[in-house]
């Protein structure tokens, strides 16, 4: 059944308006980021006076995940799903129908420093971003053949400087959710993790890709992936509400079980990083919702509480030049975006951004959190919200010298100082030694 003329006026014209919008957004930003990185900012927590989070309008075209990383210089890349509406004949059954078509796509904005670039990419979903050692983009994220064969294919980009190239990675019978990540090794090779049959693991030798199935089961997801020094990769995913850590030895893979995790039936997202130690860093939902962290010491796992107010569903981690972790996660009791940072002592912890906003009063802000950490230890998070029904708004929050803005997409979030947790006192736990199971998986699959 066709669409009557009415109505196909008025989804034009609010299609129209939405992306009037983002792209005004996008266009008066520019020049918004002219400050340059300052090597004396205090940190969040300290005595800052005059510091605080500046938020920015940065899309509002998104209808899903986002992935943030900072180049050399600073500038924050953001890869993100927007949905974009094309005119053109469908095929639906025996019927040939001009509708209106939409389609999600993968968005690459970076900020070169004197205004934002966008590109689309491609079509697809759940894109995860790395840059590499010259700041060039690689991208990971699947498409759903839902016209033809109903299958999923991941697939990875990357920037040569001149044009995206695309290679299928691997195909599967689309299973929700796939929760991509990606991280590249010292010679600027992609490592992959997914789940499609089970928890996946992917690597480009520079001529083929690598498949291996790690670890199998219904109930898992919130897969992260790191590389060390050595180009072994380190793997955390929830299994049956168990946070696990699986990690390549050079001949097989080794799973340990971390720590209990979060039962609520949301999504969860687990976040690691990795030392220059090439130890590991989770922060993570525990069972009753608080926000946790667990890093390896070499030895054992140590885990600690690191708010215990919080309603935690989303997080994302990132270590800063001293290896101290930065935590930016989403709190439901607050419906909004908080951040957490260890400063030697203490957990220092902020409010960055918070309130249920526009037409679906129901949907927080900082859904889908990605931080990372300047080189001066200064964060940098970008994350949603939903003001309307079919798209959400993407901000980006950075710690700096508040100014008087005279633009009213630029706003401002919590300042000065934080809180403190005495992890020492409530929230370290015993340092224990974790199960170990190791699996001969071949090379290949």
């Amino acid at each position: 059944m066709q669409p009557s003329g009415q109505a196909r006026r008025m989804l034009l014209a609010f299609s129209a308006l939405l992306f009037c919008w983002g792209g005004l957004v996008s266009q008066l930003l520019d020049g918004t980021i002219a400050a340059a990185l300052e090597s004396d900012i205090p940190l969040p927590g300290e005595n800052a006076e005059g510091y605080g989070w500046e938020i920015q309008y940065l899309a509002a075209d998104a209808v899903g995940k986002l992935s943030l990383a900072l180049d050399s210089k600073g500038h924050p890349h953001i890869a993100y799903v927007a949905r974009i509406h094309l005119e053109e004949p469908l095929t639906w059954y025996t019927d040939s129908l001009s509708i209106l078509s939409w389609r999600d796509v993968i968005k690459y904005v970076r900020w070169t420093g004197s205004s934002w670039e966008t590109q689309i990419v491609a079509e697809g979903e759940d894109p995860s971003l790395v840059l590499d050692e010259n700041d060039r983009p690689h991208l990971v994220f699947w498409w759903e053949n839902f016209m033809l064969d109903d299958n999923g294919y991941i697939k990875y980009a990357y920037w040569n400087g001149e044009n995206w190239t695309i290679q299928t990675v691997d195909s599967f019978r689309v299973v929700y959710p796939v929760n991509l990540s990606v991280a590249l090794n010292a010679k600027g090779l992609p490592h992959l993790s997914y789940f499609t049959d089970g928890i996946t693991h992917a690597t480009w030798d520079g001529k083929t890709w690598k498949i291996q199935l790690i670890d199998s089961g219904s109930r898992m997801g919130g897969i992260c992936i790191a590389v060390d020094i050595r180009g072994f990769a380190h793997i955390v995913y929830e299994k049956d509400e168990y946070l696990k850590h699986a990690k390549w030895s050079g001949e097989n893979w080794t799973i340990e079980t971390v720590d209990l995790m979060s039962d609520a039936p949301v999504s969860k997202i687990i976040s690691l990083a990795l030392d220059t130690s090439g130890f590991p860093h989770i922060s993570y939902p525990a069972r009753n919702g608080h926000l946790k962290y667990a890093r390896w010491n070499g030895e054992n796992w140590i885990t600690q509480v690191v708010d215990s107010k919080s309603e935690t569903r989303h997080t994302s981690i990132a270590l800063d030049s001293r290896g101290f972790p930065h935590i930016a996660y989403l709190d439901m009791s607050r419906d909004g975006l908080k951040y957490a940072r260890w400063d030697g002592e203490n957990w220092v912890i902020m409010e960055v951004d918070h309130g249920r906003v526009g037409q679906y009063t129901s949907y927080p802000v900082g859904v889908y959190p990605s931080i990372a950490v300047d080189e001066n230890g200064i964060p940098h998070i970008a994350y949603t919200t939903r003001p309307w029904a079919f798209s959400y708004t993407i901000k980006y929050a950075r710690w700096t010298r508040l100014q008087p803005s005279p633009l009213p997409w630029v706003i401002y979030g919590n300042r000065g100082r934080g809180s403190h947790t005495n992890s020492r006192s409530e929230n370290e736990t015993k340092e224990r030694r974790p199960s170990q199971l190791k699996l001969n998986c071949p090379a290949s699959i």
